[in-house]
């Protein structure tokens, strides 16, 4: 993934692979969004080899 794609898959109905018919790019935008009501935020990263990609995110404890 580019470092432009990165950038903007976040957005909403953005979707890095167009190959692919299904979809309305919505869902990383969606996650982001609920996450950042909490004051977090969702986090992405290429695996080594270009073979997928990593996302990870963190919430506070209810506790």
């Amino acid at each position: 993934m580019s470092d432009e794609d990165k950038d903007k898959i976040f957005d909403r109905f953005r979707r890095a692979d167009t190959s692919q018919v299904s979809g309305h790019g919505l869902g990383l935008a969606i996650a982001r969004m609920a996450l950042k009501c909490h004051g977090e935020d969702i986090h992405v990263e290429d695996n080594y080899g270009g073979v997928g990609t990593t996302f990870w995110f963190t919430v506070p404890s209810a506790g």
